[in-house]
Formats: C-alpha cells, sequence, structure tokens
C-alpha cells in the first residue's frame, strides 16, 4: 500500500510543478489566485503521501524517488503559501 503511495505521490508532484511551470511561466490556465491555491494543495498532498511513502523503502530506486518527491513538494509548498499570502495581503 505504501509502495503504491510513494509512486502516486511522486506523480502528484510532478503534476503540480507542471501546473505551477505553466501556470506562472507560460500561459494563465486559470485565475492565479484559484490556480496557486489549486497547486499548493496538491503539492501539499504529494509532501504528506511522500512522508508516508517513506516507509517502504526497499531498494535505492524508492529512496530516491521519495527523497526527491519530499523535497520538491516541500519546496513549492513554501513558494506557493508565500505567493498566497502576499496575494491575499493585496487582494
Amino acid at each position: 500500500m505504501s509502495r503504491t503511495l510513494n509512486v502516486w505521490s511522486f506523480l502528484i508532484m510532478f503534476i503540480s510543478v507542471g501546473l505551477f511551470l505553466a501556470q506562472s511561466f507560460v500561459v494563465q490556465i486559470m485565475q492565479p489566485s484559484i490556480g496557486y491555491q489549486l497547486m499548493l494543495a496538491l503539492a501539499m498532498l504529494a509532501f504528506f503521501l511522500g512522508v508516508i511513502g517513506m516507509f517502504s523503502i526497499d531498494n535505492w530506486k524508492a529512496a530516491f524517488r521519495s527523497i526527491l518527491t519530499v523535497f520538491f513538494s516541500a519546496s513549492l509548498s513554501v513558494v506557493l503559501t508565500f505567493i498566497v499570502f502576499i496575494g491575499l495581503l493585496f487582494d
């Protein structure tokens, strides 16, 4: 069960990072405030699933995937929290 959580958290992390890059640099997919809040929720979900998935580390690939997921989703969560918080101050 936790091995599939590790894989799913990795995929959710890639989706949230891809949406962040598309929303920020390429084209406005949806309203910025709603889009960033949705990506923040996805990044936090990926972070928590990645932490739970760390309990199923049995080889170096799973360890690398889990550490990468936790690092990128935590970093993205910090950036998006800052963006959403500053956006709410100016709203």
